[in-house]
């Protein structure tokens, strides 16, 4: 400005723009350079940090997957490279055409065997796992390299403590039932049910029925006459009737279940939710996200038996599955082709659109160029579509008991099952490590490099299952010393391995590195760290405050008394309430039982 003036400069400042203006001491705006000094900078919203990290997270799960792999890989690229040196690297070029990649085949390119042999002999992977597992005879090694790598990219969850010595302990229902009755009492809430007959309520949720029916069978084996509590109590404030509509896998709302108005914009919730729909309710309802939790593991618990079924093995179970699938398309085409002629037949087996559920939505197997139109369906929709197609059939005498079970199981979604679905998320490690150790038992006999010992004693069959089996602890994070992300702590040079993992990683010094980088500094004084909200000294604080407050008939109680309810409450009970403290200053004789207004200063 060519002369010196006072002026205001008003801004006005949000979460993807600002806007400005500067005016006279009459709040008239200013020109600058001949425009009006005014105007406004939009620019994207900041996203917040959990973001980035799911992506990071996502990337650094597949990356390692990709980590046990090569290492699996390079135990037997010695082998291997003895009968078919180009194996791994037609395994690598496997996604080129192939006149770029230079091979006729992906995987086998052998004269008198390739992939056409081998798909012929193993339709899928579960079918040569099989064969491994139960029979000891001679077989490539890259046959059983394939077996191992596949098992060590899918190894299944880590969230079940079963031995793997005792398998038989995951058609156990009595363990996962008392799981979930110890939430209740851990929290100081009654039991929902007595005297329940455990074994017959793991038969009715194993038993495949619609969830009317089941939640009827539940309700009467837990409740006799089929009345549950739908009040809310101190003791329970949950209502039992959505509980057990849950456990059959039923939708409720949340407002409903917990008895709480706040939860209506958060709307339902099943057990059968994939993961992502049920961290968003629980960043939306807290800690009473448990009760979902516990049930989870109950729901769970029947998906597992019907995916194991009577089979010894997982892989066992999916041949099944293979063969079930197949018969099951057998009838069907059989039904379609009689009944409801060309055009239907095409329609359902080979038509092409984006929003219908037909069969080539629901195995999403189709050419290249159509699978970019097609739009991949569940087996919820595709149940559906089939079974009003279904509908228009009059069948013979001879087809009816066949079109009768067709449509039963339609009904119950349990019509020509995949092998690949949501079910998979509830198979623990435990049963694919089964697999692994019968693999590698069977091929030592005739692969002697596996049960070779190196020089530190350690053989590849045991380098192959610590693979497997290993898992990076979480407070060691990144290996990459480099990472900003990283805090590991070495006390030995050298890559590491899953076998040597404790001899170079200071697993004491790393987790002193994670809690220290957890902590913050203190507003009022800069150079002073505090602990962390949920840290053990921090809570005890916290709990100790809080006792602080009590009052019996409005005098502060003594400090006996304090650690008292400190030990014997707080120390042994996840939630106590109100009346748990009540009760237990009755049983000292302090209060009267009738004089409920005695005990004050509760939050």
């Amino acid at each position: 400005m060519k002369k010196q003036m006072e002026y205001y400069l008003g801004l006005d400042i949000g979460t993807n723009s600002v806007g400005w203006a500067v005016t006279d001491k009459e709040y008239n705006i200013l020109k600058f350079h001949g425009k009006q000094a005014w105007g406004a900078t939009v620019f994207d919203e900041a996203s917040l940090s959990d973001e980035r990290r799911s992506f990071r997270t996502a990337r650094r799960r597949l990356d390692r997957r990709q980590q046990r792999v090569q290492l699996v890989q390079d135990l037997f690229a010695e082998e291997i490279a003895k009968i078919d040196p180009r194996f791994f690297i037609r395994i690598q070029d496997s996604f080129k055409y192939r006149d770029e990649a230079g091979d006729a085949h992906p995987l086998f390119n052998d004269e008198g065997f390739t992939d056409a042999e081998y798909y012929k002999q193993y339709p899928t992977v579960h079918h040569l796992i099989v064969d491994l597992m139960t029979n000891d005879s001679v077989h490539d090694v890259r046959l059983v390299y394939i077996a191992c790598a596949w098992l060590v990219a899918h190894r299944g969850h880590f969230l079940n403590n079963i031995d793997v010595d005792n398998l038989d302990n995951i058609r156990d229902f009595a363990q996962t039932y008392r799981e979930m009755m110890g939430f209740f009492t851990d929290n100081g809430y009654d039991e929902p049910w007595k005297d329940v007959d455990v074994n017959a309520l793991g038969e009715a949720l194993r038993k495949k029925q619609n969830i009317t029916n089941k939640t009827k069978a539940i309700k009467t084996i837990v409740a006799g006459d089929g009345k549950l509590s739908k009040e809310s109590r101190e003791d329970f404030p949950f209502n039992q009737e959505l509980i057990v509509k849950l456990m059959a896998g039923g939708t409720v709302s949340l407002k409903d279940l917990f008895f709480k108005e706040e939860y209506a914009e958060s709307g339902s919730v099943s057990l059968g939710m994939d993961e992502e729909k049920l961290g968003q309710i629980m960043s939306e309802i807290g800690e009473d996200y448990g009760l979902i939790d516990a049930l989870r593991k109950v729901y769970d618990w029947a998906v597992l038996a019907d995916v194991v079924g009577d089979y010894r093995s997982i892989s066992e179970a999916k041949v099944a599955e293979y063969e079930q699938h197949k018969e099951d398309l057998k009838n069907l085409k059989y039904l379609v082709r009689k009944y409801l002629g060309k055009e239907q037949y095409n329609r359902i087996f080979r038509g092409i659109k984006k929003d219908e559920a037909n069969y080539v939505a629901y195995s999403y197997h189709s050419d290249e160029k159509n699978l970019s139109e097609l739009k991949k369906k569940g087996k919820e929709d595709f149940s559906k579509y089939i079974l009003k197609a279904l509908s228009e059939i009059v069948p013979d005498p001879a087809d009816e008991e066949l079109l009768s079970e067709v449509r039963s199981r339609l009904e119950l979604r349990t019509f020509m099952p995949k092998q690949k679905n949501t079910d998979n998320r509830v198979i623990p490690h435990q049963l694919y490590q089964h697999e692994l150790r019968l693999i590698l038992r069977n091929a030592s006999k005739y692969l002697h490099f596996l049960s070779e010992g190196d020089e530190n004693g350690i053989t590849a069959a045991q380098k192959i299952e610590s693979i497997f089996t290993f898992r990076i602890p979480y407070f060691v994070g990144p290996l990459n010393a480099g990472s900003s992300h990283a805090w590991i702590i070495r006390k030995g040079e050298g890559k590491i391995y899953p076998w040597n993992f404790t001899e170079k990683v200071d697993l004491d010094e790393s987790e002193n590195a994670f809690i220290k980088r957890m902590t913050n500094k203190c507003t009022y004084l800069p150079d002073q760290s505090v602990l962390p909200k949920c840290s053990l000294a921090y809570q005890k604080f916290m709990v100790l405050n809080a006792i602080n407050s009590l009052r019996i008939n409005g005098e502060k109680i003594p400090v006996d008394l304090k650690q008292d309810i400190y030990n014997d409450l707080f120390m042994n009970l996840k939630k106590v309430s109100r009346k748990k403290i009540f009760e237990y200053l009755v049983r000292k004789g302090l209060v009267e039982k009738d004089n409920g207004e005695a005990l004050s200063g509760v939050d």
